[in-house]
């Protein structure tokens, strides 16, 4: 039996009597990197958002590293969220630090709740993400790119098995978003990371997902491995494929 380190089942969510979130059930297993795909409002950070504890869900449950999110069991929830990095949106820095000082001042808030976040070589993550740690420029002064590095070497305190990524590549010229996916490939493979991302186009990280979700107005539509997309694809672009992938979920609609 596989290890799933991410289940939802039935996962609802309801703002205002809209539905944003329509029964999701998906399957994550360990060394995944699963790629959830979906426009502007189609509930992609509200997902995140109640997988991190920000918001609960309004029916189903999900469970993390095994621990189910249901009635009474927050609090073992909790404990299973230290072992989870995730970067939404752009980056939270504090803009006057260097990168070395950001790293510092999230070590020193994360430590209250993991003691072996002491041990956390400060020097070699950010050279994993390819930072200088003598670079004394203030975060404020950094590329787009070296921010959103910054924001993942944060996200890597503690030395999580589950990474959670919202829409990586936001703000990133073309150059950064493939040296942001070869940076991905590289830490997934070092680290033995799951990571659990989302992107609002599929053409964006192109053979690099192992499996991918595509959810549409809050309804996960369809789940295809990277082997059934490139089987599915092969005569389109990704950005042909997904477009006409749109068009048939819209004719869905009202099913």
């Amino acid at each position: 039996m596989p290890e799933y380190v991410l289940q939802t089942t039935d996962l609802t969510k309801i703002y205002r009597k809209q539905c944003v979130l329509d029964h999701i059930s998906l399957k994550v297993q360990e060394g995944d990197i699963y790629g959830l795909i979906g426009g502007q409002g189609s509930g992609k950070t509200t997902l995140i958002r109640l997988l991190l504890g920000l918001a609960a869900p309004d029916e189903g449950d999900f469970t993390l590293f095994g621990k189910n999110s249901g009635k009474n069991s927050e609090e073992r929830l909790g404990k299973k969220r230290v072992r989870i990095g995730s970067l939404v949106g752009i980056p939270a820095l504090y803009q006057n630090l260097t990168p070395m000082e950001n790293l510092r001042a999230y070590k020193k808030i994360l430590r209250a709740v993991d003691r072996d976040m002491e041990k956390e070589d400060l020097t070699g993550l950010l050279e994993m993400v390819g930072l200088d740690p003598e670079d004394k420029r203030k975060a404020r002064t950094l590329s787009g790119g070296a921010k959103q590095r910054l924001g993942i070497a944060i996200s890597l305190l503690g030395n999580p098995k589950l990474l959670i990524l919202d829409e990586p590549y936001q703000n990133l010229a073309p150059k950064g978003i493939a040296q942001m996916r070869e940076l991905l490939l590289r830490l997934q493979e070092k680290r033995k990371l799951t990571i659990f991302f989302t992107s609002a186009n599929l053409h964006v990280f192109p053979d690099f997902a192992t499996r991918y979700g595509f959810l549409y107005k809050g309804r996960l539509e369809m789940e295809l491995t990277a082997e059934e997309l490139k089987e599915e694809n092969k005569n389109l672009t990704l950005e042909e494929y997904y477009t006409k992938l749109i068009k048939d979920f819209a004719g869905r609609e009202g099913r």
